[in-house]
């Protein structure tokens, strides 16, 4: 986690939130096949974990994001990853 945590802080710009053009944009505006798509999709768990975390009025783009890593560790039966993205959904549901 802090590998991906840390790409976040220093690689990417500040303005990741949604902006076209990041490696993190919301759901349908990305490609989906890409030869690190399970690094990808687990730094947007990440972040959606650092968004309900510590910035909890970006709830609405923290479970964009989660909704879409869902989806792709469904698609990858990525099982533990999915667990707990599914765990999080349940919670934010509760």
């Amino acid at each position: 986690m802090l590998g991906g945590m840390h790409v976040l802080l220093t690689h990417l710009p500040s303005n990741v939130f949604g902006t076209e053009g990041t490696p993190l944009r919301l759901p349908g505006r990305e490609p989906r096949c890409c030869a690190h798509r399970p690094e990808l999709v687990l730094t947007r768990l990440q972040l959606t974990e650092l968004l309900l975390e510590h910035y909890p009025d970006e709830r609405s783009e923290a479970l964009a994001h989660l909704d879409f890593a869902i989806g792709d560790f469904r698609d990858m039966k990525m099982q533990p990853s999915l667990e707990r993205a599914l765990t999080h959904r349940e919670i934010l549901r509760a």
